[in-house]
């Protein structure tokens, strides 16, 4: 009888964690040019200018025609609501880690301080 290969015997496990990482970074890629493109147009705009064409404050808010102070609250928003995205989204992977195994969830949670839900 022939003997069936195993995928295993030749795979190193730190090969398959860089291509979990690879896929993982992809997602979150995925998921971070999705929230910027969801932003309203000026703050798409800026955060585009200042973090993606590494332009300064400065640079940024003379090439989209505002103020400084105009620009930096614009900043402040779009982040706030990226933020608000990526918190809600970090929400349902912990949700559905929990569904997948509660106990291991609790003491992550334990160990960094965050309370029961």
């Amino acid at each position: 009888m022939e003997r069936i290969h195993d995928m295993t015997e030749d795979t190193e496990p730190a090969d398959t964690m860089d291509v979990i990482g690879d896929i993982c970074e992809r997602d979150q890629t995925a998921f971070l040019v999705a929230s910027i493109a969801a932003l309203p147009a000026e703050e798409r705009a800026a955060i585009a200018e200042l973090y993606l064409g590494g332009l300064t404050f400065r640079a940024v808010a003379v090439k989209l025609g505002v103020s400084l102070g105009t620009l930096e609250r614009t900043v402040a928003r779009g982040l706030a609501r990226l933020e608000k995205r990526l918190d809600r989204e970090q929400g349902d992977v912990t949700r559905r880690s929990e569904f997948a195994n509660p106990e291991q969830s609790r003491r992550r949670r334990e160990a960094h301080g965050v309370p029961a839900a």
